[in-house]
């Protein structure tokens, strides 16, 4: 029940419609901390995952051959850790040309986790492996002395959630605007 997501995600088989926009997330790691990548869209109410790609100690110059685990990952806006400015502009330089980076700020993983809470349903594709592993153990702090669940959500277990949240950035700033977002949409 500390899960930060109980009972708002499963593991179900699927596949794309022709023509659906995706969207894609990247949060970049090295060590301790693995590189990521998904890519997802949105029926109706539902934020479907459809591919993701994790590698610890990836070095700068292998990221391209990760994100081309992902297909279309080239020809797709992503939006990633804004954190590492030479880390956008190799990906921008070596193909990723549509890679931009996230508008981070106070509040903001809080609110990407309320915008995430506010779907449906979230469906992960089983071959999505890594990211359904965080999604079971993404979770709240747990009091050691009463065992008590706070509201306080450990720092572990995000790399492909936080993606997520990247990825999805602009549908949370574009909520209740009823417009198709465009690479117009995006500052590059």
């Amino acid at each position: 029940q500390a899960q930060v997501f109980y009972g708002r995600w499963s593991i179900a088989e699927f596949e794309a419609e022709k023509g659906i926009h995706f969207y894609l997330g990247a949060d970049f790691g090295f060590s301790q901390d693995p590189s990521t990548l998904n890519r997802m869209f949105i029926k109706e109410n539902t934020l479907y995952i459809d591919y993701d790609a994790k590698a610890f100690q990836c070095e700068i110059n292998n990221l391209p051959a990760l994100y081309d685990t992902v297909p279309l990952a080239r020809d797709n806006i992503i939006i990633g850790d804004s954190s590492r400015p030479e880390t956008i502009s190799y990906l921008r330089n070596h193909g990723f040309s549509k890679f931009k980076g996230a508008e981070k700020g106070k509040g903001s993983v809080e609110d990407g986790i309320e915008y995430l809470k506010s779907f449906d349903k979230i469906v992960i594709h089983p071959r999505c492996k890594s990211t359904i592993e965080e999604f079971r153990l993404y979770s709240y702090e747990v009091d050691s002395r009463s065992g008590q669940i706070t509201n306080k959500i450990e720092d572990k277990n995000n790399h492909h959630i936080d993606a997520i949240r990247y990825g999805l950035e602009p549908c949370m700033k574009n909520r209740g605007r009823m417009k198709a977002l465009t690479d117009n949409d995006f500052n590059f």
